[in-house]
């Protein structure tokens, strides 16, 4: 279906995805709306929005692995 040029297989391109009817989403006649992941509001967080934990983080050496000590 696909020619290889070189010994590494190469990804198929969008119009050989349309000959063979689409794959995920491309090359498809009609695609789905992509929605953004982040939102406007969520672009404009800083490191200085963060909890203090992430700057901070308390850590604890468990008494026992499980952390429930028996």
């Amino acid at each position: 279906m696909f020619k290889l040029l070189t010994s590494q297989p190469l990804p198929p391109r969008v119009p050989q995805w349309e000959e063979f009817g689409g794959h995920c989403g491309v090359g498809s006649a009609n695609p789905d709306k992509i929605e953004n992941l982040w939102t406007d509001e969520m672009m404009k967080l800083t490191n200085a929005d963060l909890n203090d934990n992430v700057h901070n983080p308390v850590i604890k050496q468990l008494e026992v692995s499980s952390g429930i000590k028996i």
